[in-house]
């Protein structure tokens, strides 16, 4: 209770990520259902399985932690954390409030673009390579976690209303199905698959979770909410979605940064 009239006090006091809306929402027998729901998905995955958390750091993440270490204390978290340049610095605090481990990529993302010489970077080492960035970045690092973790089941954040591709997956396999090729994981959880942005906020704000604070520098900036996203600060979805631009109004500092050494990335704010 206490944790919620703190987070009421912010709400009234400045312009945050989570309105008075999300705190009423979070005290509705409905959503309390909701809730309910999305806990016994994970109870049922935890039967003869080990579930580990896959946690970047954003809204998503952070509640299906939450929700997966109601269910198993012990749960592992692991970051997988692409190198200091192209992450939010909040992110490795808020990793560590967590006990997630983080797990670094072989080749940090800002060197991978500098020897490719990417985004207009002038003096590339390697100008042909070409990189698979989602075994780099993603799967290698996971692959480490879950290794060293004993995981079998892979909890995500990912959530139907973020994409069509998420949408079609969500109606085909629904939120614990079978995967192959990525062992030791043999499975896949996503408990909060049909979950919309304002409940995601609303379990954050009933529980009075501890968020990522780059957030409120969103919302202070008048970023739509449905565009907020906490994710690698370089990179192609940043030019589809805005990113950018979010990125220098948020986070000058580190938008100076890339943007010395990576010219093409102002193109797009």
């Amino acid at each position: 209770m206490a944790a919620q009239e703190a987070q009421a006090a912010d709400v009234t006091s400045s312009r945050t990520a989570i309105t008075p809306g999300d705190l009423a929402r979070s005290q509705l027998p409905a959503f309390a259902r909701r809730v309910e729901r999305a806990l016994e998905t994970i109870r049922r995955a935890a039967e003869g399985h080990h579930i580990g958390v896959s946690f970047s750091t954003g809204k998503d993440s952070t509640v299906v932690l939450d929700l997966v270490r109601r269910v198993t204390p012990d749960a592992p978290a692991g970051f997988f954390d692409s190198g200091s340049e192209t992450e939010y610095d909040e992110s490795y605090d808020l990793a560590e409030h967590y006990n997630a481990q983080a797990f670094t990529s072989e080749i940090p993302l800002a060197e991978m673009c500098r020897r490719g010489g990417y985004w207009g970077y002038e003096h590339p080492t390697e100008p042909d390579v070409t990189y698979d960035w989602m075994a780099y970045l993603v799967y290698e690092p996971s692959y480490r976690f879950a290794l060293a973790k004993g995981i079998d089941t892979m909890a995500m954040g990912l959530r139907a209303d973020e994409s069509a591709g998420r949408r079609v997956n969500y109606r085909r396999r629904g939120k614990l199905y079978k995967v192959d090729g990525e062992e030791p994981v043999t499975h896949h959880l996503c408990p909060i698959a049909d979950w919309s942005t304002s409940e995601v906020w609303a379990y954050i704000a009933g529980r009075g979770l501890r968020y990522h604070p780059v957030y409120d520098l969103m919302a202070q900036a008048g970023i739509p909410r449905e565009q907020w996203r906490i994710s690698v600060l370089l990179g192609r979805s940043a030019v589809n979605l805005g990113r950018y631009g979010f990125l220098r109004q948020t986070c000058p500092a580190k938008w100076r940064n890339l943007a010395a050494q990576f010219p093409e990335i102002a193109r797009y704010t």
